[in-house]
């Protein structure tokens, strides 16, 4: 694939991003956390705007995995 020009940047995050784990991808949007701290951001897509906004996931002091999304559902 070539391109004649660089894609169009939509939108773009700096800040709450993952240190280690990687995002996941549904439907609803791009979930992550922030750093290695149990705090999660989810992203629509289209738009770039969070629906959640560095939420703490209840139960953890630390995060070091990334999220996975099976059954409707982000683990």
């Amino acid at each position: 694939l070539k391109l004649s020009q660089p894609p169009e940047v939509l939108w773009k995050l700096d800040r709450g991003l993952p240190y280690v784990p990687s995002p996941a991808i549904s439907s609803s949007g791009l979930w992550f956390t922030a750093a290695n701290d149990p705090l999660l951001t989810a992203i629509d897509l289209k738009t770039g705007k969070p629906f959640l906004d560095r939420v703490r996931v209840p139960g953890l002091r630390q995060l070091y995995a990334s999220p996975l999304i099976a059954d409707g559902r982000v683990y």
